[in-house]
C-alpha cells in the first residue's frame, strides 16, 4: 500500500494537478446526465438529482493527499447542508490496480455522500477531459453547471462554501408570485 501511495503521489506531482488551484470558470452550460455504480453496489444516476438539488462533484483518486483533504472537507459541508438541498459526490477516477482502494479510503475517511467509480473514466470526459485531481464542479439547482476548479488548496473550501449556500440560497427562494412573495 505504501508502494502504491508513494506512486501516486509521484503521478499527482507529474501531473502537477493534485493541489495547486487552477482557477475557476463561470457559464458552463447544462450537467450531463450518466449514470455509475457506487462504492456501495448501488446505481447513481445524475438524472434524479439534476434540478432538485445543488451538486458538488469532486474528482479523484484514493492516492492523491490534496483529494482526500478537498473530499473531508467536503463531507462537513455535506453534513451540514444536506438538509437544505446539498450533494456531495466523489467520482473516483482510479484504475483498475486502485479501484479497490477507493473504498476502502472513502470508509475510513467516513465519507456518508455517494462515492462514485467512473472506471471507465465516461464521466469525465463529460465533466473533466483532462482528468485533473482534484476537480470539483458545480451544478445549480437547475441542473447548470456553473463554476468548475481545478486543484485544491488552502482557503479553497471557502470560496467553495460561499458558491454552494449562494446557490442554495437561489434554489430555496420563493417562486416570484409563489408563496411568501409580496
Amino acid at each position: 500500500m505504501r508502494a502504491l501511495f508513494a506512486i501516486g503521489a509521484l503521478v499527482c506531482a507529474l501531473a502537477a494537478s493534485c493541489g495547486a488551484g487552477q482557477g475557476a470558470t463561470a457559464g458552463l452550460g447544462p450537467a450531463s446526465d450518466f449514470t455509475l455504480r457506487t462504492t456501495t453496489g448501488d446505481t447513481f444516476r445524475m438524472s434524479e438529482h439534476l434540478g432538485e438539488q445543488v451538486i458538488v462533484m469532486s474528482f479523484w483518486t484514493s492516492f492523491c493527499p490534496s483529494c482526500r483533504n478537498e473530499l473531508q472537507a467536503l463531507q462537513g459541508l455535506y453534513e451540514e447542508l444536506s438538509d437544505e438541498g446539498l450533494l456531495v459526490l466523489g467520482v473516483a477516477l482510479d484504475p483498475p490496480e486502485t479501484v479497490a482502494d477507493v473504498r476502502t479510503v472513502a470508509r475510513r475517511l467516513g465519507f456518508t455522500f455517494p462515492v462514485l467509480l467512473d472506471e471507465e473514466s465516461r464521466v469525465a470526459a463529460l465533466y473533466n477531459p483532462r482528468a485533473a485531481t482534484p476537480f470539483t464542479v458545480l451544478v445549480d439547482g437547475r441542473g447548470r453547471r456553473v463554476w468548475a476548479h481545478e486543484g485544491y488548496v488552502s482557503g479553497d473550501l471557502e470560496e467553495i462554501d460561499a458558491k454552494v449556500r449562494a446557490l442554495l440560497a437561489e434554489r430555496n427562494a420563493p417562486a416570484p408570485g409563489g408563496p411568501g412573495s409580496r
